[in-house]
């Protein structure tokens, strides 16, 4: 297993003949993951902020929540991180 710099500048990690990229997720930790797991991340994520916007769309639809509360939930900040 050994971690090198690609002719692009990019970290990778040689693993079993296998070169896996890393793409680093947290600036302050230095943390990384390979790029095909943080395309799983995001996916999931994606997947889980939709769910909660339909969630409050349905909700308004069927009356259980009025328009400023509607609003409130929908905009950006409340959604969960895209990221």
């Amino acid at each position: 297993m050994e971690l090198f710099v690609t002719e692009r500048g990019n970290k990778a990690l040689r693993f079993n003949n296998y070169t896996y990229r890393l793409i680093e997720v947290n600036k302050k930790s230095k943390r990384f993951r390979s790029a095909f797991q943080e395309r799983r991340v995001q996916a999931r994520r994606h997947r889980e902020r939709e769910a909660t916007r339909q969630a409050i769309i349905s909700a308004y639809r069927k009356g259980e929540i009025n328009q400023e509360e509607f609003l409130r939930r929908i905009s950006f900040k409340s959604l969960p991180p895209k990221m």
